[in-house]
């Protein structure tokens, strides 16, 4: 039961933390900066989402500089179910960065 595949990925959606802000402080260039509290707004948001429009569920989370989300791939799971969340991850990352969370 312990031994199963799991993988974090990382979303193009910065967090830049009080005092900073500048997109060159990142090793990777975002597709959006947020702040702090537009972030734990933006993750809410896309977890929202994703039970209401995509019906499924990934967990977002901050760590670091950045959001991410976790997959896990569990034995009744095909590549195919993993390729299906792309496509609303792109969406909604897109989305945030139209700062669509705020509406």
């Amino acid at each position: 039961m312990r031994q199963c595949a799991l993988t974090t990925v990382r979303l193009p959606i910065a967090v830049a933390s009080a005092g900073e802000g500048a997109a060159e402080s990142f090793d990777y260039t975002p597709l959006v900066v947020l702040s702090e509290d537009e972030a734990r707004s933006a993750f809410s948001w896309i977890q929202s989402k994703l039970i209401d429009e995509y019906r499924t569920f990934l967990p977002v989370f901050r760590h670091g500089a950045w959001l991410w989300t976790r997959l896990s791939g569990q034995v009744y799971l095909e590549t195919s179910d993993f390729e299906a969340v792309g496509g609303p991850l792109k969406d909604l990352c897109e989305r945030v960065a139209k700062k669509e969370f705020k509406a």
